[in-house]
């Protein structure tokens, strides 16, 4: 052992993330019969940060004169006075009001491991990280067990017990091979109780809403390798996420069958038919006939990836070459990112999430899909000249 520390900390801090003048009750110009102004916000003024109180305990080593060291950390953060967005009763005419409602925990590991493998002519050096977190709503206000702002369409929720943004809807169960009809789980029966969550309806609205999963991943994971031999190098990095599943909020559009509204994704081929029942496509009906407006696990799928973000090859000419034309560096590369990826997202790209959705509920509106463009694959060209 050459190095060893061991330290740890605690310390109260504020969120300020609020936007100007969100505590009071705001007018803005509307246009509708005639002109004139009309209310936009409900006013809140008990509206203050959120706490957040965190507690960190963490090692940091290093072996064999530090060609081996790193750090293992532990924390526990837990936030007070949540800001979010609440629903409030329609006759205010607003859906919502931005409150400071609940608790919240995180909790989780942090492990970073770099090592120098050879540093002679030909030299690899290494570095590893692993990150895993637990996001727990604790509480809600007193009685409140959900806050669900979904509508149709969006399935994620603050509910007590789960993480931020799980996705809460129906789960799909498939399709009904002698009709056609798609099929959900956790069926109610007229008088609205659960009958069994294996019991299944073709009629979404006899089915209990459940938690499909979360939407934020609990690991993430990262290794990039430095190679180089005489002027030549290489480095890799490769990333991953688990533990996430991303919703697929187009589907409603491009993988509803006959619902005329889109393109239809290549797999609506495989809808169910007289001649062919054994498929998990429900039958093709027209105007959403055979559909859940998107609100089930028939449009969730994992989010899981690992990817070979970026390489980048390069050389370096010599100082003896070098010198002869007037320069001090001379470096030719070439850089590839997002080259790879493994994932069974059934999408474009599981690391993605809809911009349109950036400003409404950030913090809880998250691994929404909505026709993103994905990434792109990118192959640069580059010379770095030092003079």
């Amino acid at each position: 052992m050459s190095y060893l520390k061991v330290r740890t900390s605690y310390g109260l801090t504020g969120n300020a993330s609020i936007s100007n003048f969100a505590s009071r009750g705001l007018y803005g110009a509307r246009v509708y019969a005639g002109s004139g102004l009309a209310p936009t916000q409900i006013a809140n003024p008990d509206l203050t940060w959120e706490e957040t109180a965190q507690f960190d305990v963490g090692i940091d080593f290093g072996f064999f004169n530090n060609r081996l060291s790193g750090e293992i950390d532990y924390y526990v953060k837990n936030t007070s006075d949540l800001l979010l967005d609440v629903p409030v009763p329609s006759t205010t005419g607003f859906r919502t009001q931005f409150r400071n409602v609940g608790d919240l925990r995180n909790r989780g590991v942090e492990l970073l491991l770099n090592a120098t493998v050879f540093d002679d002519e030909f030299g690899w050096s290494t570095s590893a990280n692993f990150a895993y977190n637990d996001n727990k709503i604790v509480s809600l206000a007193a009685g409140q067990d959900i806050i669900d702002d979904g509508g149709s369409r969006y399935m994620n929720v603050v509910k007590v017990g789960e993480s931020i943004g799980a996705f809460y809807g129906l789960e799909y169960a498939g399709v009904d091979p002698e009709n056609g009809d798609g099929l959900y789980f956790n069926a109610l029966d007229e008088e609205g109780n659960l009958i069994s969550p294996e019991a299944t309806t073709n009629d979404p609205n006899m089915a209990q809403f459940v938690v499909l999963g979360d939407a934020l991943p609990t690991t993430l994971a990262g290794w990039n390798n430095k190679f180089n031999f005489k002027g030549i190098s290489l480095d890799v990095f490769v990333q991953g996420s688990f533990g996430k599943e991303v919703h697929n909020s187009a589907g409603v559009f491009q993988s509803c069958g006959g619902c005329w509204f889109d393109n239809q994704t290549r797999d609506q081929l495989d809808a169910w038919t007289p001649e062919s029942t054994d498929t998990d496509v429900p039958e093709a009906r027209f105007f959403w006939g055979n559909a859940d407006q998107g609100r089930s696990s028939r449009y969730l799928s994992s989010g899981n990836f690992v990817r070979l973000k970026t390489v980048t090859l390069a050389y370096e000419l010599p100082a003896n070459l070098i010198d002869r034309i007037g320069v001090n560096r001379l470096r030719f590369y070439i850089t590839g990112q997002n080259l790879a990826t493994i994932t069974n997202y059934a999408g474009w790209d599981p690391e993605v999430a809809a911009d349109f959705l950036a400003d409404d509920s950030p913090n809880i509106r998250t691994s929404v899909d909505f026709y993103t463009a994905p990434q792109p694959r990118t192959i640069i060209f580059g010379i770095n000249v030092g003079l």
